[in-house]
């Protein structure tokens, strides 16, 4: 096609233009690396262009990106336009199909949307230990995901480990006699610390929870008071269901007691005998691990880069994506300054309040009544229940001096399809 300088292009000439495809599969959409120089976990993916979807571009590379998985462990996902729980429900049926419910709880997390929970919830000072998700249990999920919706002011991260690694640097006498025995996880419940039995199996049904443990191999023994005591001997190894890899895979170390702080553990070894305590693990024929046979060192943790246990400490931004394989690399959250408790109350339009001693539950208490006294409650229904979705709620007010507190949104569900 010719143009005179300086020209248009002959009308004739335009019915030769057509509009040139992109591919979702393209590289050119995003930029793929390294998180850090010195190593390849997590590996990190980027938009290299604005307005990318993510959704369709993770459903045409998703072989790709299973791929890179088994070789990193770990895909950070950063800077694409995703902010709420839907988005990454959407992220998880993209790269996964369907999230799998939070059942025979450990630890307390809430419900954010669906199948989508909050980290553990625990005070903002108090690190978790590495663990391998839900290795406790008969079933685990392959991939575990998680999102920062909100960024951390000060801290924040999420350590993860290559449990290859790991295995390699436990002393072989120590794997020896785990691969062996196995390891046995004993739970308490009841007795006024952690979890209740009916929160960790979501039933009130005695007969319910005896049906589950029988199915999942998980001994039962119910004592007075309606307490219950479970045991349940799990292996300390596992062979990955791809690689054949022989993987550390386990929560010995992370319910063990000697993973407490130590004021916390005091108490509790005053109050109980170990096999009584809310938690804790045993060889798998019942005998004590002694505190010098725990695999990972509690100080591993705090690891800023990698080390020779293979733990990289991630910091998060807003908007971060990180599926990792579950099998292959443990995960937690550690220390950070947003309280866990403190963003899900914000979107039920509320504030938490933390709390470690008699002192500070009375301050807190103090503090609410004040809140109550000096608060107007307003309420409104809205006017656009039939449209299905997520809505966004702004409140303005004339008065600067006037403080609101209201839940960022809410959910209204599609009306079903008449038959």
């Amino acid at each position: 096609m010719s143009t005179e300088s300086g020209g248009a292009p002959p009308l004739k000439s335009l019915g030769s233009l057509k509009r040139k495809a992109v591919s979702v599969a393209s590289d050119d959409l995003v930029q793929i690396g390294n998180l850090f120089p010195d190593g390849d976990l997590p590996l990190l993916v980027q938009p290299s262009v604005p307005g990318v979807d993510l959704m369709e571009w993770v459903k045409a590379n998703r072989p790709r990106l299973n791929e890179q998985l088994l070789r990193h462990g770990g895909i950070l996902f950063r800077g694409f336009p995703l902010h709420e729980p839907k988005d990454l429900e959407r992220f998880i049926e993209a790269m996964s199909g369907e999230s799998l419910e939070y059942s025979e709880r450990s630890s307390p997390r809430s419900s954010v949307s669906g199948n989508i929970y909050t980290s553990t919830d625990y005070p903002p000072t108090h690190p978790i230990f590495l663990h391998n998700e839900n290795s406790y249990q008969a079933k685990w999920p392959q991939k575990i995901f998680f999102f920062c919706r909100q960024a951390s002011q000060e801290g924040g991260a999420t350590p993860i480990a290559d449990v290859r690694r790991v295995l390699r640097n436990i002393d072989p006498e120590i794997r020896d006699r785990f691969a062996r025995d196995g390891w046995m996880y004993v739970r308490n419940f009841g007795d006024g610390f952690g979890l209740t039995w009916q929160s960790v199996f979501q039933t009130e049904d005695r007969s319910k929870v005896e049906d589950h443990c029988a199915r999942s191999g998980i001994q039962v023994e119910w004592k007075e008071g309606n307490r219950l005591r479970t045991r349940a001997v799990r292996p300390a190894l596992a062979r990955h269901p791809v690689t054949g890899e022989t993987l550390w895979f386990n929560h010995a170390t992370f319910f063990h007691v000697t993973t407490l702080e130590p004021d916390i553990r005091n108490v509790l070894l005053d109050e109980f005998d170990e096999s009584e305590l809310p938690t804790n693990t045993f060889y798998g024929d019942g005998s004590p691990i002694p505190p010098e046979a725990r695999p990972l060192p509690a100080g591993v943790i705090a690891t800023q880069t990698t080390d020779a246990q293979g733990v990289v400490c991630c910091s998060s931004s807003m908007g971060d994506w990180s599926p990792i394989f579950n099998e292959i690399f443990t995960a937690v959250k550690a220390i950070f300054i947003s309280n866990p408790q403190e963003v899900y109350t914000k979107f039920t339009g509320g504030r938490g309040y933390s709390y470690k001693t008699q002192k500070g539950l009375e301050q807190a208490i103090t503090d609410i009544g004040e809140e109550i006294h000096g608060q107007y409650l307003l309420t409104y229904l809205p006017s656009n229940l039939d449209e299905p979705g997520y809505h966004e709620i702004e409140v303005h007010v004339l008065r600067p001096e006037f403080k609101v507190t209201t839940r960022p949104g809410y959910w209204t569900a599609a009306k079903p399809s008449p038959r």
